[in-house]
């Protein structure tokens, strides 16, 4: 049952990720078409300009916008990529961690959930078990150091 409380939970956070990523995918492609389209026109102008012996007359700078347009979509949907990533490895951990949801109501408590003061005790536990943790670490390597 936990992990069916994961998935409404990963539901109700994964439309804004997807609709971002369909935008972000959507405005890749047309940037790349742009970048297609300037790219052809610059051959297209360069073949001109050798044959007919004349400098270029377009802007230069057409293609290389529509190349830093491209990049920056690029950018986008990695960074949009990694922090689905890490939203997702924060969702397994935090079902590792703490394997039943949080209610906010006696009257939505079950066997699968606990209530809020139950997870800030649990919290309040992991905490000093960390600190124990790591006073024991550094009291180690203090000791090896000496």
């Amino acid at each position: 049952m936990a992990s069916s409380n994961t998935g409404q939970a990963q539901q109700n956070q994964d439309p804004e990720h997807i609709i971002k990523l369909k935008q972000l995918i959507h405005f890749l492609e047309t940037t790349l078409m742009t970048l297609m389209h300037q790219a052809d026109a610059a051959l297209q102008q360069n073949m001109d300009s050798v044959s007919s012996g004349k400098t270029a007359d377009e802007n230069p700078h057409k293609l290389e916008s529509s190349f830093e347009d491209f990049m920056n979509m690029c950018d986008q949907l990695e960074d949009l990529l990694e922090t689905m990533k890490a939203t997702e490895r924060q969702t397994v951990l935090s079902m590792k961690y703490t394997p039943r949801s949080v209610t906010n109501t006696k009257m939505d408590a079950n066997q699968d959930t606990q209530s809020y003061s139950e997870y800030l005790s649990l919290v309040k536990n992991q905490i000093t078990l960390s600190n124990d943790l790591q006073e024991l670490l550094s009291d180690f390597v203090k000791s090896k150091l000496t």
